[in-house]
């Protein structure tokens, strides 16, 4: 009997080295989701990693997805070697908009800065009360889609904001994507880490105490 369970492990083993590739691949579409149509009110832009997710947002933008781009307003922190050189990650991207001339408002915080995709869901609902707005493409990193969205619907539940129709459009990543992540520190980093957030998303619809706030 140990020798038969040995074999069955063996075979496991080897078959999941076999097809290695097409597994971790399979694993990280776990993660993306893309949804995005024509119509919407707005486009809403996450804070994070501007350099894949504001091209992205652009380009929906000007293929008519929407007729408007929003941008969240991340937390500042300050530097003091650097205060002053660096501009903020949100007031650069309003810069990047606003130098194009292209349409665009920032949502305010309800906290000086969002710390979490939740805090970002918490903000646009508050913003989205006072406009006209009942539809939006959320953009983001590709392997942050599914954890975005569930984190939007669960606030928007919690809200009672049902009104509002909300899509996501994964942002093409330079470095990796989903057939190659391993290969790289970077997608390594995120979709392991990835796995752990989806994971704590599940079992609550705000930012956990446990873990301090970036």
């Amino acid at each position: 009997m140990k020798r038969f369970l040995a074999l069955i492990l063996a075979l496991i083993l080897l078959g999941g080295w076999f097809w290695r590739h097409e597994l971790l691949e399979r694993y990280a579409l776990l993660f993306c989701i893309d949804t995005a149509q024509r119509g919407a009110d707005a486009i809403l832009v996450l804070g994070g990693n501007k350099s894949s997710r504001l091209p992205h947002a652009i380009s929906l933008l000007k293929e008519g997805y929407a007729p408007l781009l929003l941008v969240t307003e991340v937390k500042r922190y300050s530097n003091q070697t650097f205060d002053g050189l660096l501009r903020h990650e949100s007031d650069e991207v309003v810069h990047i908009l606003s130098s194009l001339h292209l349409p665009h408002h920032l949502i305010p915080s309800l906290k000086g800065g969002a710390t979490s995709t939740y805090d970002e869901a918490y903000d646009f609902f508050a913003y989205a009360k006072d406009s006209n707005i009942r539809s939006i493409i959320i953009v983001t990193d590709a392997f942050h889609t599914r954890r975005a969205l569930g984190a939007f619907l669960k606030v928007q539940r919690r809200l009672q904001e049902e009104k509002i129709q909300i899509q996501i459009s994964p942002a093409p990543n330079t470095h990796f994507n989903e057939k190659d992540w391993y290969l790289t520190e970077a997608g390594l980093q995120a979709y392991i880490l990835e796995g752990i957030k989806t994971f704590l998303y599940l079992i609550t619809s705000q930012n956990l105490p446990l873990i301090k706030e970036r």
